[in-house]
């Protein structure tokens, strides 16, 4: 892994440094203020983003997708306060006792079970930011439908990463190695 302050092209692509071996990097992720990575692995990279991850044995797959998990927590109750602020802001009346409980409950844990009714359906205009791994296809609950429903998935590393790119936190990419 090579870690530098970004430099950008006349395109505004990044500009890449020369792989050790002369190959090409297979990932790259921008982060922080103009702060560039580039990676072989998506594994290379998540120590920038989740504190301790280098720490973790590479055959120790339970701890890894623990690590991410508490970090994919910790950023959906970020996103949701974020979001939940901004609506307010411009005027959302926070006065639904379903719509509070199921933005303020903890994402280390799913909804509970009746919060959002049978349909299971958030119809709120702000997001309903939840972690993917309570819910189906990692469990036997569904989870909540609506266009407002965003899950962080930390199932993969390159997902998760993929995740925190969508969510805009970082810019994640996977080159093309051809």
């Amino acid at each position: 892994m090579a870690l530098l302050t970004s430099q950008i092209d006349g395109d505004g692509d990044p500009m890449l440094p020369v792989h050790p071996d002369g190959a090409r990097w297979q990932f790259v992720m921008l982060f922080g203020d103009r702060m560039q990575a580039v990676a072989d692995t998506a594994t290379e990279l998540l120590p920038l983003v989740v504190a301790g991850y280098d720490h973790i044995a590479a055959d120790d797959i339970e701890s890894a997708f623990l690590a991410r998990f508490d970090h994919a927590a910790g950023v959906a109750a970020f996103v949701q306060h974020s979001a939940l602020q901004a609506a307010i802001d411009g005027g959302y009346q926070l006065d639904d006792d379903v719509a509070t409980t199921a933005m303020m409950s903890p994402k280390t844990d799913p909804l509970p079970g009746p919060v959002l009714g049978r349909a299971g359906v958030w119809g709120e205009p702000v997001p309903l930011v939840l972690v993917a791994s309570h819910y189906a296809p990692y469990t036997e609950l569904a989870a909540p439908s609506g266009d407002g429903v965003i899950l962080v998935d930390p199932y993969t590393e390159k997902g998760y990463l993929a995740g925190l790119d969508q969510l805009g936190l970082v810019t994640f990419r996977e080159l093309s190695l051809v």
